[in-house]
């Protein structure tokens, strides 16, 4: 039998806000970060199901589905909403994070 398997990047309540610096002009943007790697592996293996940046209700919904593995890519600055993520994912029902 197949697991289901879901991958997903951290959390992300609001777009990262990165200072663009250009000439000595710096000012603020808010922007996303196009999960490369993730999107890479979900091409490859369409089985995976894959969000990018999900809300936490996004994410509660998705894994009220049902899954066996959920993998989470995250930067190191993310890293405690991503151990959040793994602990909601346990009380989900989620084996293996």
């Amino acid at each position: 039998m197949q697991k289901k398997f879901l991958l997903t990047t951290a959390v992300y309540n609001k777009p990262l806000e990165l200072t663009i610096r250009k000439w000595g002009d710096e000012r603020k943007r808010a922007v996303f970060i196009p999960a490369f790697g993730a999107q890479l592996i979900k091409a490859n293996f369409p089985e995976i199901d894959f969000l990018e940046y999900p809300s936490w209700e996004e994410y509660k919904k998705v894994l009220s589905t049902g899954y066996d593995i959920v993998g989470i890519s995250f930067y190191v600055f993310k890293a405690p909403a991503a151990f959040e993520m793994a602990r909601v994912a346990r009380e989900y029902g989620v084996k293996e994070v």
